[in-house]
């Protein structure tokens, strides 16, 4: 029998009935989720630790297969009002930022309403549902691309990356790329990619965009976009890296505005999750 959840944005994600395995982590996460003294950091370690039935097979990591999973869809939504408890965020403030149609939209982006549409059910852009209809956030919309799925350019080498989390600094270094690396269950646009206690190494063959965030003690993050250039470089924190040819086109020192332009980043795939 299928379940049906509403996310804090108003859409609708329609889910079969979990597995006995599945139906007691949800359990827990509903734990933690009523427990006031637990915060939304204590429900993404949850939620991206290994003891999530969902990443079981994927060690750790959300592959695009994992993204796909409508219950993921549901956890990153409780993420989400878990923030906003905390926070104590009146959701009507959260909903009145998200002011543009999607004729407005198709109009910027110089796609067709279906392209839109489109984009919004694949989760690549971020919406909030109003008496039915879709409305989006402007600086959402800008810093989403559409249209832009042609061949990829030729003569883009690979970038090389050491991701995770460091117990010990109590930092972290997370990457994400479009439209995707060669080995998705490591890079794929979907992320995140750490939060499980641990390191990962690897190559991201194929890719035209990257996002990069950072976080550490007390609260700071940072977030970096990058293109492919002909120059090296190296992006650096605590031990973890992004090495390659590619240059940063967008830093940001702010933690609030980093984590706010790493959810949206492709489409808002992640955690923590932006509202979709």
């Amino acid at each position: 029998m299928a379940r049906i959840h509403e996310t804090l944005s108003g859409h609708r994600v329609e889910y079969p009935d979990p597995d006995p395995k599945l139906q007691k982590f949800l359990d827990r996460v509903q734990g933690v989720f009523q427990d006031r003294r637990k915060s939304d950091d204590d429900m993404i370690a949850l939620i991206y630790g290994r003891e999530n039935p969902l990443l079981e097979a994927t060690n750790g990591m959300v592959t695009r297969e994992v993204f796909d999973n409508p219950v993921y869809r549901v956890l990153g939504d409780l993420i989400v009002r878990k923030r906003v408890a905390v926070d104590g965020t009146d959701p009507d403030r959260l909903a009145a930022k998200y002011t543009l149609t999607v004729a407005d939209v198709a109009a910027r982006k110089g796609v067709s309403e279906d392209a839109i549409r489109k984009a919004v059910r694949e989760s690549r852009l971020p919406s909030w549902v109003k008496g039915g209809s879709y409305f989006f956030e402007p600086k959402s919309v800008e810093a989403v691309p559409l249209g832009t799925r042609g061949p990829m350019p030729k003569g883009i080498e690979p970038i090389s990356y050491r991701v995770g989390y460091d117990e010990t600094s109590n930092s972290q270094l997370r990457l994400r790329t479009e439209p995707g690396g060669n080995e998705p269950s490591e890079t794929d646009e979907s992320g995140p990619i750490n939060q499980s206690r641990a390191t990962y190494d690897g190559t991201v063959e194929r890719w035209r965009r990257a996002a990069v965030f950072t976080a550490g003690s007390r609260g700071s993050a940072r977030f970096f976009e990058l293109e492919p250039s002909s120059e090296r470089e190296e992006l650096e924190f605590h031990g973890f890296y992004v090495r390659g040819k590619f240059r940063v086109t967008r830093k940001l020192n702010n933690a609030k505005d980093a984590r706010k332009a790493w959810e949206s980043f492709g489409g808002a795939k992640s955690r923590p999750p932006a509202l979709r």
